[in-house]
């Protein structure tokens, strides 16, 4: 079943107003539905009118394309049985949206979850400031597929030029927004378009768990060790001593080891994309150590550096080269 944006909020007023309306059965049948704005609904944000009864008992999937977020999380705290849902185009009006993962926590029956912003979105994290000590919600376990793309973290412009007293708090920010991943450990098919702010942490409790029944994996921005060491050098450079004392650099250089981890659990992998990365030593070494503990051969299907592919290299003659993206299969 296919509405525009507008027509479906009008027929949820119907609805509301006539509960008991022969139409509302027809509803009942429903296992698809797909909600597309069309331009000039897509200006603002319009408020949801929800019906107290609810006539999707048999829906499984939406599409939502080309809405705003707000509308989305609006549409599914109603739709909270639903199996798959896919959002394309969304839309923010170049607004920070907070803790955008949270928001989908109540769907407990999610199968599917694709979530790809029409242009890039700052993903904040204001909660952070008032609930830093709340429970936090985690997706629900059930989910196979996460997509993401086009959200960015506001930490990775911070992260260059941290000091280590503001390193724990931003950390924590980062585990706010990334912990309800925590729960995925049947997931399949991962994607995630920026990771360039991950801490040691993030990738050790928030990723590890999701690992051990990927087939699919895409990541971009992946920043190991050596993206990070400008934070340990002497700043400003007529100082000969760092800010960072050894134990403050340990979180910073542990990113390496998380890196490592979390790649070495990766036993089911097929299939890796990476994006926008540099192939430095900690990665090679993962990726090589993943072969090894699986019995299974690194084939690179494709390459391309700063714009120009190349022929099928050996993963070596990739080192300490920007990489703009990458396919890897195991076989």
């Amino acid at each position: 079943m296919d509405h525009d944006w507008i027509r479906f909020l009008d027929s949820m007023f119907f609805f509301k107003c006539m509960p008991n309306h022969y139409a509302f059965n027809h509803l009942r049948h429903t296992r698809r539905l797909r909600i597309t704005a069309r331009k000039d609904q897509s200006h603002y944000a319009i408020p949801m009118c929800i019906p107290e009864v609810y006539p999707y008992i048999r829906l499984s999937r939406v599409d939502l394309e080309r809405m705003y977020l707000v509308d989305i999380i609006d549409v599914v705290k109603w739709l909270v049985h639903i199996q798959e849902l896919r959002c394309t185009d969304i839309l923010t009006d170049g607004m920070t949206q907070n803790n955008v993962l949270a928001s989908f926590t109540g769907l407990r029956r999610l199968r599917v979850l694709h979530l790809h912003f029409y242009s890039p979105c700052d993903h904040g994290n204001y909660a952070f400031l008032i609930s830093r000590n709340r429970a936090r919600p985690v997706l629900p376990s059930t989910l196979k597929d996460l997509q993401i793309t086009n959200l960015y973290d506001s930490e990775e412009q911070l992260l260059n030029e941290l000091r280590p007293q503001h390193w724990m708090r931003i950390e924590g920010a980062l585990m706010i927004k990334y912990s309800p991943l925590q729960s995925l450990v049947n997931l399949e098919t991962l994607i995630l378009h920026s990771c360039s702010a991950f801490t040691a942490r993030i990738w050790r409790e928030c990723l590890i768990p999701c690992a051990s029944n990927l087939r699919y994996l895409s990541l971009g921005g992946l920043r190991s060790q050596g993206h990070n060491a400008a934070l340990l050098t002497p700043t400003p450079a007529n100082n000969t001593t760092s800010f960072w004392t050894t134990d403050e650099e340990a979180p910073v250089r542990d990113i390496s080891n998380a890196i490592h981890d979390f790649f070495t659990n990766l036993v089911h992998l097929d299939y890796l994309h990476l994006e926008d990365f540099t192939m430095d030593s900690i990665i090679l070494d993962s990726l090589r150590s993943l072969e090894s503990n699986r019995g299974l051969n690194i084939h690179l299907i494709s390459a391309t550096f700063q714009g120009n592919a190349c022929d099928i290299i050996d993963l070596e003659d990739m080192i300490d080269r920007h990489v703009a993206y990458c396919d890897i299969t195991f076989r």
